[in-house]
């Protein structure tokens, strides 16, 4: 799925695309004992990549003068350069994909420690290979090559819709639950916005984290076998190899606008 992006028109709009992502993108690299409760990801940037994820959400927390992902209180044990190392390298090999990310403080657990100007500062010093804008769109052909921040903090460089329901439990009705939620966005559509649709697994029973959230994710995907939305949407996944089966729907949706 190296090239899903390179087959579209130059003029095709940001809003226009439907994308795979990845929630909580780098929490593969977390350790014991966090990774029972606040891994997403199983793959690697590269893996995903490789099966097609095009939006990566990341976490940042400035440690010691470093920008490490963070996952609350679990470090990935990767830091910001070596991201973006991760995604020049790519699209080194394919420069007419995008990678698309979002940038966001990982938790407020150092803020006594860095304040926030310090954070933006920190970033600003290692973003010489991200694009930001300010536009609410932008021509994809304007961002072939590059990785390009749709968001950064909590600053919108491309507007979007998110849904946020959290409150679920890792049982039939939790299952439920979350596909009534994923089914009731999925063509919500304003020209010049994302919508973005999370298959995050990390529920809450009160204020505390599911255990074993893969297991979650294992059952909802084998639940959702189809997703019949027309509307163009970023779905990001926790463990999207799990939901590869819904990819090429995904993606069809961009068809309208290939290069004849």
């Amino acid at each position: 799925m190296n090239n899903q992006l390179s087959k579209l028109k130059d003029t095709t709009l940001v809003s226009q695309l439907s994308l795979i992502g990845t929630h909580d993108s780098c929490t593969y690299g977390v350790k014991f004992p966090f990774k029972f409760t606040s891994r997403c990801q199983r793959l690697t940037l590269e893996e995903q990549l490789a099966i097609g994820v095009r939006y990566f959400d990341i976490r940042l927390n400035l440690v010691k003068g470093q920008l490490m992902a963070y996952h609350g209180l679990a470090c990935c044990h990767i830091s910001w350069v070596e991201i973006q190392r991760i995604f020049e390298r790519f699209l080194a090999e394919n420069p007419k994909e995008i990678v698309f990310v979002r940038i966001l403080r990982a938790d407020d657990i150092f803020k006594t420690k860095t304040t926030d100007e310090e954070w933006i500062e920190a970033l600003g010093d290692d973003m010489s290979g991200t694009y930001r804008s300010c536009f609410s769109d932008t021509p994809i052909g304007d961002l072939r090559g590059k990785t390009a921040c749709v968001n950064l903090m909590w600053q919108w460089m491309f507007p979007y819709y998110e849904n946020k329901d959290y409150r679920y439990w890792s049982t039939k009705m939790g299952i439920a639950r979350k596909i009534s939620s994923i089914s009731a966005l999925q063509d919500i559509h304003t020209p010049g916005r994302l919508n973005i649709i999370n298959f995050n697994s990390r529920g809450s029973i009160g204020c505390l984290p599911i255990p074993y959230p893969e297991g979650f994710a294992s059952k909802l995907s084998k639940e959702i076998t189809e997703l019949k939305g027309t509307a163009p949407v970023w779905y990001m996944f926790d463990f999207p190899e799990l939901f590869e089966h819904l990819f090429e729907g995904i993606l069809s949706r961009n068809d309208k606008y290939k290069e004849q």
